[in-house]
């Protein structure tokens, strides 16, 4: 057998996986004692799965290898078998989701496909304590766990990081979901190991790689709204030291919101993306991956609703008192000929009622209305290239190196004041220019580690060296027209335009002490040092010549657990870790000093910092006789000097910058549980309880205090629920599987300051159903499944986050979360 294909099979894991867990088999060629620090670290790889692009459903009671701490041995594969069990990357080494000390929640390639997750917005259905916070525009997302959240306009870094194959994703470029092999989702304060210190967790998203078990496929589905989505992967046979994929998508159609202004649908996508996947195999100790990646996003944004005009007589109420049929300005403005004030401008419909009476009006024409003055148009463009490369320079240690390079440009419209009045828009329209929202970054990132252990495996560890270096280039362009009454109209045109830079690097370490057979103790240690830049262009409002803000920052971040198996199903653990999220400069705010804060009217931030406590329990095994698994988890956090936007304003005139609020505290409770009834029934659900508030609420912005209160972006409650019936058909017809997904979660706020600054900034709960029938193998078809699908089956309405704001363009805006759609499909794998 040549070295490639001896090395795919006999260190291949091969996992199925449903919801949150998933099976794991034993090779052929591999001893029946398989423990996780003898795998490869590759998160969720495939099993022989026919349908070529998720982790085989079957067979669902294949045993599971059992946890070796020190010297213990494997569980007879009697005891052990029942539910799957799931090898995850968590602690960047291979092994089972049961056996890690925190709370971490994965999907498989399998469920990806079954709950229709295409994009970021999806997950939060799929995983309760996640929120996908959109603000201005739906492809300007943050990704929210257990209360840590990113502002937008405040120039932080997330609080929860993206990475695609252990690689920092980039926060303004468009993640692709189609041929992964899985998803995980690390709850808390992350640093220690992965990349970037980060406050609030990981989502780590693993692309599919070719080996034996990988299968080549084809999907297409189509639905309602005209939407597309075509992908597929392919194998490529080389040699035996060379394997290669191909794999693309090609996503169209969705838009569902109709703006009056210019008669046009809006919220579609226009996505294509392709991916190389190569490994090299030169010996059985030497592996190379490489995975490259080119994408195009077009379509269009979703425009934002008025979702709260703040009244005429209120503070911040002018904007509903000048824009007002009763006015004359106003009047002169709405029948004025296009181009009077602004190129272009008036060019479509615009409500002759006023600002006050528009959201009214709006809803009385249909549930996906609006009105408002911007094309909407979305355009980016995105690339990346990764290598990793493994070196086993011993049956015990292991040299990983991972490197990644990327850029992307991207470019977007809206309306800040989703009205078709010019209160606050983003965009410049001066001749030969119509720049709006443009972030063209680049990073180049490299890590790398040493992987061993020692004392008859009782010792692990984990030791490295990390850089990542990342270029931001904003520019950002506002229009605004002030109204003085009676009849004065004065418009004006700003533009910030700033280079960001952040070099970090990291030396960190973590170890695995088995103190027995069912006792573990980890620690680990990173140390982190930031280097940032920033400075203004010339064409930027607050250009100085070109003068450059420098600062450097370094804390330690650092987690220590301990784990005990009560018994072969359960463990219980506890941990506790400390992290930091990087201060910073805000380009919306004058560039003053190196280091000076927006309390004395600078643009600088403070680091952020986190400490946490978190004990849990992880059950896999039987209730009776019939196959369960429950994992919980509670936490409680404290958060310092707490990253947030603070507008205000100032002498008349609304002011932007990020300011860091005295200190907040978070604790919650998150469960997850599946249970087997029957060999035909699976059932399952997780639920998420988080009590988010600021204990300190002040931060001081030019000298002014500002209060801060609810907290935002912390829904209390999130939960799921779903239920798959399998029935295989008689006479070689195939198999029929039924699953029914149940998500909801109670209101929450999307402006910190809803009790001051920004009133009408609640959204509401709600509660979704998705429903999914695949027909596998059909008349004996084998390979084939075909599909039909609904989400939001119950066709509820429901808002996703919003824009904050209300004092500076007079109400705040919430963005719609889709209609009812469905549709069918079919994928081949072959």
């Amino acid at each position: 057998m040549g070295i490639m294909k001896q090395w795919l099979v006999c260190h291949s894991v091969l996992v199925t996986t449903v919801g949150a867990v998933g099976l794991t088999a034993t090779p052929a060629c591999a001893t029946p004692q398989v423990y996780a620090s003898d795998l490869p670290s590759q998160p969720i790889e495939r099993s022989s799965d026919s349908s070529g692009g998720g982790v085989s459903q079957s067979p669902r009671t294949t045993p599971a290898p059992s946890r070796k701490t020190g010297n213990q041995a494997a569980a007879p594969v009697d005891e052990i078998a029942g539910l799957e069990e799931i090898i995850i990357t968590a602690r960047r080494t291979a092994e089972r989701l049961q056996d890690v000390p925190a709370a971490v929640f994965a999907i498989s390639a399998d469920i990806i496909v079954e709950q229709g997750i295409r994009s970021d917005a999806d997950l939060q259905a799929a995983i309760p304590g996640l929120v996908i916070r959109t603000a201005g525009t739906t492809n300007f997302i943050s990704y929210v766990m257990r209360g840590q959240s990113l502002d937008q306009y405040s120039g932080a870094v997330p609080g929860v990081q993206p990475y695609v194959n252990e690689v920092p994703f980039m926060a303004n470029a468009a993640l692709s979901f189609y041929d992964l092999d899985g998803i995980q989702v690390l709850k808390g304060p992350q640093g220690t190991l992965f990349g970037r210190n980060l406050t609030g967790g990981a989502v780590l998203y693993q692309t599919a790689v070719p080996n034996e078990n990988s299968k080549s496929y084809l999907s297409v589905a189509y639905g309602n709204l005209d939407r597309l989505v075509a992908e597929g992967a392919i194998n490529i046979p080389v040699n035996e030291a060379v394997a290669l994929r191909l794999a693309g998508t090609h996503t169209s159609g969705g838009a569902f919101i109709k703006n009056l202004y210019d008669g046009r649908m809006y919220g579609d996508k226009d996505y294509d993306s392709g991916r190389l996947s190569l490994i090299l195999k030169p010996t059985d100790r030497l592996t190379s991956t490489t995975v490259a990646e080119a994408t195009d996003s077009g379509g269009t944004n979703q425009p934002n609703f008025p979702y709260y005009v703040l009244p005429c007589g209120t503070q911040g109420g002018d904007k509903a008192c000048n824009l007002n049929p009763s006015v004359p300005a106003f009047q002169t403005l709405i029948n004025s000929a296009p181009g009077t004030y602004y190129p272009g401008y008036p060019g479509g419909y615009v409500f002759p009622g006023g600002l006050a009476e528009l959201p009214g009006f709006l809803r009385s024409r249909g549930r996906y209305v609006v009105d408002s003055n911007a094309p909407f148009d979305h355009d980016a463009d995105y690339f990346y290239v990764q290598n990793t490369t493994e070196y086993e320079i011993s049956s015990d240690i292991t040299i990983k190196n991972i490197v990644g390079y990327s850029k992307s440009d991207a470019e977007d419209f809206f309306d800040n004041d989703a009205s078709p009045y010019i209160t606050i828009d983003p965009g410049l329209d001066m001749p030969g220019s119509t720049q709006n929202y443009r972030a063209k970054s680049r990073q180049l990132s490299d890590e790398l580690q040493l992987n061993g252990k020692a004392l008859d495996e009782r010792l692990k560890y984990l030791a490295g060296l990390f850089y990542v270096s990342t270029r931001n280039d904003i520019d950002s362009a506002f229009r605004m027209l002030f109204i003085f009454p009676p009849d004065i109209l004065y418009p004006i045109a700003i533009r910030f335009h700033g280079i960001t830079e952040d070099v970090s690097y990291a030396a960190f370490g973590q170890t695995t002490f088995a103190v027995t057979d069912r006792l573990n103790v980890t620690g680990g240690l990173r140390w982190t040092w930031d280097k940032l830049t920033t400075y203004h262009l010339e064409d930027s409002l607050f250009y100085t010549g070109g003068t450059r803000q420098e600062a450097w920052e370094d804390k330690p971040s650092w987690t220590v657990s301990i784990d005990y198996d009560l018994s072969p199903d359960l463990m219980i653990y506890a941990t506790t870790r400390g992290s930091w999220r990087v201060g910073g400069y805000n380009l919306f705010a004058p560039q003053v000093g190196d280091k000076l804060t927006a309390e004395f009217g600078g643009n600088y931030f403070l680091p952020e910092t986190v400490r946490d406590v978190e004990v849990g329990t992880k059950f896999n095994g039987r209730i009776g006789t019939m196959p369960a698994s429950l994992n919980v988890a509670a936490y409680y956090q404290w958060m310092k000097d707490v990253q947030r936007t603070g507008l205000g304003i100032i002498d008349g005139v609304g002011a932007s910058a990020t300011v860091t609020v005295g200190s907040a505290e978070v604790g919650g409770i998150e469960t997850d549980f599946q249970i087997l009834p029957t060999d035909w029934l699976r059932l399952g659900g997780s639920y998420a309880y988080t009590d988010a508030r600021f204990v300190d609420n002040v931060g001081v912005l030019y000298g002014i205090p500002a209060l801060f209160g609810p907290y935002a972006d912390a829904p209390r409650h999130a939960g799921s629920l779903f239920g798959e019936i399998t029935a295989p058909l008689p006479d070689n017809m195939g198999v029929l599987t039924f699953r029914v997904d149940g998500y909801a979660q109670s209101y929450f706020y999307f402006s910190n300051r809803a009790r001051t600054f920004d009133p009408g900034t609640k959204i509401p709960g709600y509660t979704l159903i998705n429903m999914r029938l695949d027909w596998q193998d059909p008349i004996g078809i084998e390979g084939l499944t075909v599909s039909a699908f609904a989400k939001n089956l119950m066709d509820k309405p429901y808002w996703t986050g919003g824009a904050p704001g209300a004092q500076v363009a007079g109400l705040v805006s919430a963005s719609f979360g889709p209609p009812r759609t469905y549709g069918v499909g079919f994928r081949f794998g072959w």
